[in-house]
């Protein structure tokens, strides 16, 4: 298992926001040279909403190639509202999304991603916790998406992540919560499945028997604690997470997982002095080398 990190790790501090070599020392700090861009946050949804995000995303490309960084993953944009009645969404706003996670296709291969990485989305309009209802709505919403990979972005693959509840959505659950869910769904888009381990907390405890049942079709894994109730957003075992790392390595290692564990911990370092941020930045890199640990050692 190797780790990257979000690029939304180290770009801001207590002082405001940080310059890009900035934010790229902090995670070179943290022992990675690998990252992942989110383009409904910080740096990359400031590039991918301007009109010239093409031009934008070469450039990126060229500065993270000249400060020795790989592109692991793309986060594609993703509203959980768009199929809740609540969520008032039109017509207008859909065709919008399903442009924007094929635009996001495209800023993976100009950023020479392997993997863009899509969250579920819930159709409750239609029927509410129908698997084939929903199945059905996901292939037409990243039906674009899907074109995409297959026709224009050469080498870059879907990772389909689990999601969870939150208040917030008024849903009692979500599709795209289980492992059986993400697989299903990972396989009817052909592509594999992102684990986010934050993400599974609160809905699923057992997440070795999760991450035995995904196997190989593990491509990418998330990694951030939690308390339980929600997504921390902090590295692993800081900050009073719960989440257990003893029992989830183990399963990683027993899949013969070898690719891309991305931390992302965006609350761990925001709101921390500049002064202290290169200490704290090189601890979690420490905090992810025990994940690894516990891999190897259950070989």
């Amino acid at each position: 298992m190797k780790f990257a990190s979000s690029l939304n790790f180290s770009e801001r501090s207590r002082e405001g926001a940080l310059e890009l070599n900035e934010s790229l020392q902090l995670i070179k700090a943290a022992g990675m040279s690998a990252i992942e861009i989110d383009l409904s946050r910080g740096l990359g949804a400031a590039l991918f909403a301007d009109e010239s995000w093409e031009n934008n995303f070469a450039e990126l490309r060229k500065a993270l190639d000249d400060a020795g960084f790989k592109t692991v993953s793309v986060h594609a944009l993703h509203d959980p509202m768009l199929y809740i009645p609540e969520g008032n969404a039109t017509e207008e706003d859909i065709k919008k999304a399903r442009i924007d996670a094929a635009r996001a296709a495209k800023a993976a291969h100009i950023l020479g991603a392997e993997f863009v990485v899509i969250h579920p989305v819930d159709n409750h309009i239609d029927a509410e916790y129908d698997r084939e209802v929903n199945v059905k709505t996901n292939l037409e919403h990243y039906a674009m998406l899907k074109e995409c990979v297959e026709q224009e972005c050469s080498g870059v693959k879907i990772a389909v992540e689990n999601v969870y509840y939150s208040s917030a959505y008024r849903l009692r659950r979500r599709f795209g919560e289980s492992a059986e869910e993400v697989i299903l769904l990972a396989e009817a888009l052909g592509g594999g499945v992102c684990w986010n381990c934050g993400h599974a907390h609160p809905v699923t405890m057992d997440q070795a028997r999760a991450v035995e049942k995904i196997g190989d079709r593990l491509v990418l894994m998330h990694i951030s604690d939690s308390r339980g109730h929600t997504d921390a957003g902090l590295p692993p075992m800081i900050g009073g997470g719960n989440i257990k790392w003893e029992s989830i390595m183990p399963a990683v290692a027993k899949i013969g997982f070898e690719g891309y564990a991305v931390l992302v911990a965006d609350q761990y370092l925001s709101n921390m002095p500049q002064a202290l941020q290169k200490d704290a930045a090189e601890f979690a890199g420490t905090v992810c080398r025990r994940l690894v640990e516990l891999c190897d050692n259950a070989k």
